[in-house]
């Protein structure tokens, strides 16, 4: 399914954020692009299954490699 969020102009942008950082953090988004919650979530929820994993029992996300270094 194609999330509406990857349609966003800043997509790109955050996952290449994401992928360098390796920090698939919504915070970390918010906080270097000035987003709100909902739009950074949305961007975040959008690379799951392509780059991030969902947010695990205690919240945390991790890339699909195996590498993270932030939270929600």
């Amino acid at each position: 399914m194609n999330h509406p969020a990857k349609q966003d102009p800043l997509y790109e942008t955050v996952k290449q954020l994401v992928i360098e950082t390796k920090n698939p953090s919504v915070s970390h988004a918010q906080r270097r692009f000035k987003l709100g919650y909902n739009r950074a979530i949305g961007l975040i929820e959008a690379m799951e299954g392509e780059i991030v994993t969902a947010r695990d029992e205690n919240g945390w996300r991790s890339m699909l490699t195996g590498e993270t270094n932030g939270r929600d």
